[in-house]
C-alpha cells in the first residue's frame, strides 16, 4: 500500500510538473507571438499596408460628399466612441483570425454584452435600493467616464502617426537604415521629460523612441529622448514634436480631409523634400 501510494504521488506530482510547465510555455509562446505580431504589423510604420492608417479606414468618408461640418460630426463622435466603434471590432478581428473563431460572437457575446451589462445596468442597479435618482447618477456618471476615457485615449493615440508633415510610404523598406528613418520620419512625439505629463499622455509622448527601440522599459525614454533628438538635429534626421493639441487638429484635418498625408516611396526621399519645402 505504501508503495502504491509513494507511486501515486510521484506519478502525481509528475503530472501536474507536466502540466504546469506546459502552461507556461504556452503562455510564454502566446505572450511572445503577440508581441512579435505587434512589434511586426504596428511598427511597419507608414507603410501602406499598415491596417491602422487613418485615412485608409476613412476612405469612405472622404470620397463622399458629406459636407465638411458633418464630416467634424462624424469625427467627433468617433472620438467619444472609439474603443467600440474601431478598438474593440479590429482587436477582435484578430484574434478571431488567430482562433478561427466566429468574430460576431466574439464581439456581441465575449466584449459588447458583458461590458455593457456589468458598466451599464449591474452597476447601476446595485444603488436601486439607495433610491432611483441614484442610481440614475450613477449611470450617467459611468457613462460620463466612457466619454472622457475614450476621447483622452484617442486624442493620445490618433495623432501619434497622422499629420500633413508625416510621411507614407508605398513601399517595403530597403535595408534597416531605410527602417530606422521611417520609425522616425513617420511617427510623432509630444512635449515631454516630467512624469507628470508622461503619465498623462501615457508614455505615447515618446512615439518615435518606442518605434526605435520598442524592448525598452518606459521609463527609460526620459533618458533617451533628449539625446536622440539632438542626433536626429546633428544628422538633418526630421524630428516633429508638437504639443498634443496640435496633433490633435492635424489628425482631424487629415481625418475630414482638409489635408492629407505626404506619400513617398522611400524615407530618405520625404526627407529631403520637406528640407526643401521648408526652406
Amino acid at each position: 500500500t505504501q508503495q502504491n501510494t509513494t507511486q501515486h504521488n510521484t506519478t502525481q506530482h509528475n503530472t501536474t510538473q507536466h502540466n504546469t510547465t506546459q502552461h507556461n510555455t504556452t503562455q510564454h509562446n502566446t505572450t511572445q507571438h503577440n508581441t512579435t505580431q505587434h512589434n511586426t504589423t504596428q511598427h511597419n510604420t507608414g507603410e501602406l499596408k499598415d491596417p491602422d492608417l487613418v485615412e485608409e479606414n476613412l476612405q469612405s468618408l472622404l470620397q463622399s460628399k458629406i459636407s465638411m461640418p458633418i464630416r467634424y460630426l462624424i469625427v467627433g463622435a468617433t472620438a467619444i466612441t472609439w474603443k467600440f466603434t474601431y478598438y474593440a471590432p479590429k482587436t477582435v478581428q484578430h484574434y478571431a483570425l488567430k482562433t478561427r473563431q466566429s468574430e460576431a460572437k466574439l464581439l456581441w457575446v465575449s466584449c459588447y454584452l458583458p461590458y455593457f451589462l456589468a458598466r451599464f445596468v449591474f452597476i447601476p442597479l446595485i444603488f436601486l435600493p439607495f433610491g432611483a435618482k441614484t442610481a440614475a447618477f450613477v449611470l450617467a456618471n459611468s457613462i460620463l467616464a466612457e466619454i472622457i476615457t475614450n476621447f483622452h485615449s484617442y486624442l493620445i493615440v490618433g495623432p501619434n502617426h497622422t499629420g500633413d508633415d508625416v510621411l507614407r510610404f508605398s513601399t517595403p523598406s530597403r535595408d534597416q537604415k531605410e527602417y530606422y528613418l521611417r520609425q522616425i520620419a513617420g511617427s510623432v512625439n509630444y512635449n515631454c521629460g516630467s512624469d507628470t505629463v508622461d503619465l498623462l499622455q501615457l508614455w505615447l509622448n515618446y512615439q518615435i523612441e518606442h518605434h526605435v527601440w520598442p524592448d525598452i522599459p518606459m521609463l527609460k525614454y526620459q533618458q533617451f529622448q533628449p539625446q536622440f533628438k539632438a542626433l536626429c538635429e546633428k544628422h538633418g534626421v526630421t524630428y516633429i514634436q508638437e504639443n498634443v493639441f496640435r496633433r490633435f487638429i492635424k489628425l482631424v484635418d487629415i481625418m475630414v480631409g482638409k489635408t492629407s498625408m505626404i506619400e513617398v516611396s522611400n524615407a530618405s526621399e520625404g526627407i529631403l523634400a520637406k528640407a526643401g519645402a521648408s526652406a
